[in-house]
């Protein structure tokens, strides 16, 4: 993409007027990105840059899983986004946002780039997902160039992805979490001004946004196992932490244990606390080939949420590594 498309293109999708939003030192976008394998295609984006020297930091993909659910409507707006909804409840104001403290686009952290995946129920099979996944990332890096490194967070996605790159304690949760956020997230994001401000919504659905899709209840493409898929990745010489809350109640620890064994990976270091603070935030243990499985202590099925300054730590020290 030539340099004036590609300053077009940001001016386009700048979000200038997000109602509620603070006032804040970073800029953020939001649009759709036309699929050039699949005809009259669309993928959302909802991108924020770094709240410090933003060239310089790594791009991190969030993708949410459900299936059919939204990374718009968990991550960017209750896990790692630098939003807080919450405060729009404390306030009973809906078009009031906070800042969360630990998000993770703030000091030495990180850009990040949520998808949403929105299309016909049979695009989700998996081969669907992927191609629409690679296209959408090519596309991205023509309109916002200059990003050298990033993460994924689906084994899926980067698996075929070929674009050249360069390559809490529980007091804080009761402070920042409403159990009700869900319904706070639902009811800001129909608002027709939001979904103008973040250019969403241009065709007028005749249905409400939700977080989640009813039409995906029977949605069998699942695969049995992602395992090899991940041997796949270690093999190409790409470095996976795979982290699991230690009060997840649908994917426990001791589950994923057994499927890292599975791998039949030779342990370098064996199982072992790691720290933040001063004190205990997990247990760790590293594998041959640039496999490691971390677990957040106290945190849920959505890890991020619930233990949000020892998940930034670990993410952090992921990148450091």
């Amino acid at each position: 993409m030539a340099a004036d498309e590609e300053a077009q293109q940001r001016a386009t999708d700048r979000v200038t007027n997000l109602p509620g939003q603070p006032p804040g030192s970073f800029q953020h976008y939001s649009g759709y990105i036309q699929l050039q394998t699949q005809n009259e295609k669309a993928m959302f984006y909802w991108f924020f840059e770094a709240q410090t020297e933003p060239a310089l930091k790594p791009l991190v993909i969030w993708l949410n899983g459900g299936p059919g659910c939204s990374s718009v409507a968990f991550g960017a707006a209750q896990e790692i986004g630098p939003f807080l909804m919450g405060n729009a409840v404390i306030n009973d104001q809906t078009d009031t946002l906070g800042i969360v403290d630990y998000a993770w686009s703030h000091g030495i952290i990180s850009d990040k780039l949520y998808q949403s995946l929105k299309a016909d129920c049979e695009d989700f099979k998996l081969p669907h997902t992927s191609s629409r996944c690679n296209d959408q990332l090519k596309a991205f890096f023509d309109a916002f160039s200059g990003i050298d490194i990033f993460n994924i967070y689906s084994p899926v996605c980067v698996l075929n992805f070929s674009a050249t790159t360069n390559s809490s304690n529980l007091e804080d949760i009761q402070s920042t979490f409403d159990p009700c956020v869900n319904n706070y997230v639902r009811k800001y994001f129909n608002q027709k001004e939001v979904q103008r401000a973040l250019h969403a919504n241009v065709t007028n659905l005749p249905y409400p946004y939700t977080l989640c899709s009813s039409q995906l209840t029977k949605w069998t493409d699942s695969p049995s196992t992602v395992l090899p898929t991940i041997s796949k990745l270690l093999d190409a010489g790409m470095r996976i932490w795979t982290y699991s809350g230690d009060a997840d109640a649908r994917v426990p620890v001791t589950s994923t244990r057994y499927s890292v064994n599975k791998l039949g990976l030779p342990v370098m270091e064996e199982w072992r606390p790691w720290f933040y603070k001063r004190q205990v935030a997990g247990w760790v243990e590293t594998y041959d080939k640039g496999l490691t499985l971390t677990t957040i202590r106290g945190g849920g099925h959505q890890a991020v949420l619930s233990a949000r300054d020892w998940s930034l730590s670990l993410f952090t020290s992921f990148l450091q590594h």
